[in-house]
């Protein structure tokens, strides 16, 4: 994934993360459209195998110092109960830093875990 958005004007504050571990788990990109907004892209699953690279995009959008996190889900195939612990901790950090997290994006296949 590169780190481009549907936001227009986007600045890559970092190349592409990845974690491999039996293959592509999952690719994160992040970019900064403006000095407030940081997007996090996610390309694969978001689950226990792959928080490294999660906690890793969301440590560099925190030394970004954004108000904002843009969580984008467009390209996220699966989120499990651990990816949803990393969801709620990332939330409570950041909210308590004063920045907002927004999920975008999120397709039908990755909202089921909201619902069950």
């Amino acid at each position: 994934m590169i780190g481009y958005s549907p936001f227009g004007g986007n600045r890559p504050i970092t190349g592409p993360v990845r974690q491999i571990q039996g293959g592509l788990l999952m690719n994160v990109s992040l970019t900064q459209p403006n000095q407030h907004t940081c997007v996090i892209g996610f390309s694969g699953k978001l689950d226990f195998q792959s928080r490294h690279a999660f906690q890793s995009a969301t440590v560099q959008a925190e030394q970004a110092s954004t108000r904002q996190i843009i969580l984008d889900f467009t390209d996220l195939s699966h989120i499990d109960s651990a990816g949803l612990s990393l969801l709620s901790l990332a939330h409570k950090k950041l909210s308590a830093m004063g920045s907002r997290m927004v999920i975008a994006n999120a397709r039908e296949i990755s909202c089921e875990i909201f619902f069950y």
